[in-house]
């Protein structure tokens, strides 16, 4: 019988046949290597389930539920385990095809494993997410990078309305602590707006700040393009003042 069947020894899936009896009485050359068992060893298994199990589904029931079909049949992929090596895990798909001869009817279960291909996958999943997580990293680092180089002329920008808030506030003491404070109205409310406005500047640099260094590259959402524009104008101003470089919007 085994004469009929070498033709199966030029494929590259391993391939077991079995008889009416589901008796496996021939394997191609693929096999002993796909199994890891010496041909000696193969010749003894008489079933499949000898050779290998799964823990996704029944095998044997499926086999026999495939063989009795008298179709081709091909099975989902299955994570498979072979007795003499359980530890590792095997990602197969099955197929079983019907042979019809003037011998009676055997069947060719074909192994294709696809455990490199998916190994492969998974191995270039990993360095792609490390990749991703590498490519983050560098951005933060270049943001933190890009700050130090900003730091010098954003402690300018911020000293200057401290030092105008200061000095308003002292103008301010000093007309609540002369002998007519009623009189000077005008100039504490006056001096007072200018600290407001000075507190709200130091408060616009602190916030352009936290949201340069958000950590927002995945992130997408709808925003207004004048606020964006303002905020990158305002963020590089100090350094284009220092350049001596002028900044203007221009509204259409």
């Amino acid at each position: 019988m085994s004469s009929r069947f070498e033709s199966f020894d030029h494929l590259f899936d391993p391939v077991l046949i079995l008889n009416q009896k589901h008796e496996i009485v021939y394997f191609n050359n693929q096999v002993p290597t796909f199994m890891k068992l010496p041909p000696r060893i193969l010749k003894s298994k008489s079933k499949i389930i000898q050779l290998c199990d799964t823990a996704d589904m029944d095998l044997q029931e499926w086999v026999n539920k495939a063989l009795l079909s008298f179709d081709v049949m091909t099975s989902p992929e299955i994570r498979m385990h072979l007795p003499h090596d359980p530890e590792t895990e095997y990602n197969v798909i099955l197929k079983v095809i019907p042979l019809q001869s003037d011998e009676g009817v055997s069947y060719a279960i074909v192994f294709h494993d696809k455990t490199v291909e998916i190994n492969l996958h998974n191995k270039y999943r990993d360095q792609l997410d490390e990749l991703k997580k590498t490519h983050s990293q560098i951005l933060q680092a270049d943001k933190l990078n890009t700050l130090g180089e900003l730091t010098a002329n954003i402690s300018h920008e911020i000293n200057n309305p401290l030092t105008i808030a200061a000095g308003h506030s002292e103008l301010i003491r000093d007309c609540l602590i002369s002998r007519a404070p009623e009189k000077k109205l005008k100039h504490i409310e006056e001096a007072n707006s200018t600290v407001i406005e000075s507190l709200e500047r130091v408060s616009q640099i602190i916030k352009n700040m936290k949201d340069f260094l958000h950590k927002s590259e995945d992130e997408k959402e709808y925003c207004d393009l004048d606020t964006l524009v303002d905020a990158a104008i305002e963020w590089i101003l100090p350094t284009a003042k220092k350049s001596g470089i002028e900044i203007k919007k221009i509204h259409k």
